[in-house]
């Protein structure tokens, strides 16, 4: 159940930084923030649509994107108590959601397995508890989702929000994402939050910034990806002195920013866009308030395509890092229990050899249950064990081939690599996928020849015996890279060089 309160959290946990809650007021106190997302106008959108999902991203991007447009979130409020000894941050909020359509509700309920979860009676309607997250509350209802602390759902809705959030709020007419911060409001909250940050240790280049709380009356953001005007963001204050300082914190915050990004790497992904749209980001303050806003600038379209390619490209390259670094974690896992490597382990003559590596090590991938599903004595492609090939985990790749590849070896355990785990090459990323279950790997010449063969500027990961993961190309000298792909061969190799 602690799934579905996540999705709907995570509005919340952007703005106050947590997913807690734990107010026990009979009366709810008056909110700080406000804000509205119609989720079908931000996913159909051509930025939402170009965002790739991380590598580790625990949610199917397909699945993410379908309930994000699938819910939309017209009244959604917050307010901010203060901090309590012992860490928590309480909370009280109402967040409601509508559907397009039951069957999106239907998804969500068999998703969390909500059937069997304890539930509540508030105003004569059953809502979900999750025991984990404070005081939580969840209704679902046809085309409908609230989720909230007890004392906000049992409240009058009218009476909730303040004249200053409604007048912010339709202020910024029908932007998709609206969010509006009454720091007036819960300005206790605010101020304590910047002296635990003190306290805590902050960057000196940081500290101006720390007073802008203390300036600020009433925050607004509103984005839409869709207008030419893609975002703008409002500082109310209470004199024109407050109002030139947070223009020059902002100035300021655009500023490191924009260092940052001069020191990048050219091929980081988001630097060309980002040079264009800060040609096209602007301060400026009128009486008391502040405005920051920014155009969408000529050639967005084909700049965001570009970066959203480089940016998946570079998340195939982490994930391609991740999966060895893990295979390495297996390896050592083995090698701990068993005292052998797995690449030619027969596990004292309880598995066959012609099964490979890559099936003796799934337990330490939390493959149990596939692992138990192999005859370990017969070959990978036995009446058994061929059919399970299909049932490739991802680390190894897809389709049921894997380019992970041992460093063919007489070598038996740890011991044996005389030349320094860190020093010795035990999995590469081959550009040839063989069948993850075969006993298929490559030898030391056919790996030489296939590095010092890369095209240029391309590279490959190979993983160390002692666990780390370095890249390598065609420009790798080859007497260096024969000493890194040898365990026992007395050469000396500095891999700090390259």
């Amino acid at each position: 159940m602690r799934r579905l309160f996540y999705l709907p959290l995570f509005l919340l946990a952007v703005v106050v930084g947590t997913t807690s809650a734990s107010a026990q007021q009979t009366v709810a106190r008056p909110p700080a923030i406000a804000f509205d997302i119609s989720g079908k106008t931000l996913s159909e959108s051509k930025l939402v649509k170009s965002i790739p999902m991380p590598p580790n991203a625990q949610m199917n991007v397909l699945d993410a994107r379908r309930l994000f447009g699938a819910i939309s979130v017209p009244e959604s409020i917050a307010a901010l108590a203060q901090f309590q000894p012992g860490g928590e941050l309480p909370v009280e909020l109402l967040i409601v959601g509508e559907f397009d359509n039951n069957e999106d509700r239907q998804k969500m309920i068999s998703d969390s397995q909500l059937e069997n979860a304890e539930t509540v009676q508030l105003n004569g309607k059953d809502y979900y508890v999750e025991p984990n997250v404070g005081n939580m509350h969840l209704l679902l209802e046809e085309k409908k989702i609230e989720i909230g602390s007890k004392d906000y759902l049992l409240a009058q809705r009218p009476a909730l929000l303040t004249a200053a959030l409604k007048a912010a709020m339709g202020e910024m007419g029908k932007a998709p994402f609206k969010l509006a911060i009454d720091m007036e409001q819960d300005r206790a909250f605010f101020v304590e939050a910047v002296d635990m940050a003190k306290q805590q240790g902050v960057p000196p280049m940081m500290l101006p910034f720390l007073d802008l709380p203390k300036k600020i009356n009433l925050l607004t953001l509103s984005i839409d990806p869709n207008s030419d005007e893609m975002l703008k963001l409002t500082a109310k204050t209470s004199k024109p002195s407050d109002a030139k300082f947070v223009a020059n914190a902002i100035d300021g915050l655009l500023g490191i920013a924009k260092m940052g990004y001069a020191q990048a790497p050219k091929e980081m992904p988001g630097v060309e866009l980002y040079q264009a749209i800060s040609a096209n980001t602007k301060t400026s303050i009128k009486d008391n308030d502040t405005f920051l806003i920014i155009k969408k600038p000529a050639g967005f379209d084909e700049l965001l395509q570009k970066t959203m390619a480089q940016a998946g490209e570079m998340n195939k390259k982490m994930m391609k890092a991740n999966n060895l670094k893990q295979l390495l974690l297996t390896m050592h896992n083995y090698e701990s229990v068993y005292s052998k490597v797995p690449f030619n382990h027969d596990m004292n003559g309880r598995a066959s050899l012609e099964l490979s590596w890559r099936v003796r090590v799934l337990p330490y991938l939390e493959q149990l249950d596939l692992y138990q599903q192999f005859q370990l004595d017969e070959a990978w492609d036995s009446e058994n064990n061929k059919p399970l090939a299909e049932k490739m985990p991802e680390t190894y790749g897809t389709n049921g081939k894997t380019p992970y590849c041992w460093i063919e070896s007489d070598v038996q355990s740890f011991g044996q690599i005389t030349d320094g785990l860190s020093n010795t090459i035990a999995i590469i990323e081959s550009t040839e996928l063989v069948p993850w279950t075969e006993a298929k790997d490559i030898s030391i010449e056919a790996a030489e020849k296939m590095i010092l063969g890369l095209p240029d500027g391309q590279e490959i990961y190979v993983g160390m015996y002692d666990g780390s993961v370095r890249k390598l190309s065609n420009k790798v000298p080859a007497d260096k890279l024969h000493a890194m792909l040898t365990p026992n061969g007395g050469e000396a190799v500095d891999t700090s060089d390259f």
